[in-house]
């Protein structure tokens, strides 16, 4: 089924790109991931966030965890 997660709104901006420039969101790479187009700006987007230590990206690397490891590691 097709579900898009962030897609345009009103307002002409990308949600999911908005949270992942601002630090608050990874970018998902799992099975099934659709990007409408903007994968290289979403993974620059994620860079630069992780450089400038925006969002969640401010804790220290030893203590954060990808939800993507988290999920794995829960259904273990």
């Amino acid at each position: 089924y097709y579900r898009p997660l962030g897609g345009w709104w009103p307002w002409k901006r990308n949600l999911s790109l908005t949270m992942v420039k601002a630090g608050w969101a990874v970018v998902y790479e799992g099975g099934g991931a659709e990007w409408g187009g903007l994968r290289n700006q979403m993974k620059e987007a994620e860079t630069a966030a992780k450089r400038a230590r925006k969002g969640i990206w401010r804790q220290s690397s030893a203590t954060f965890v990808h939800p993507a490891d988290f999920k794995r590691a829960e259904r273990s």
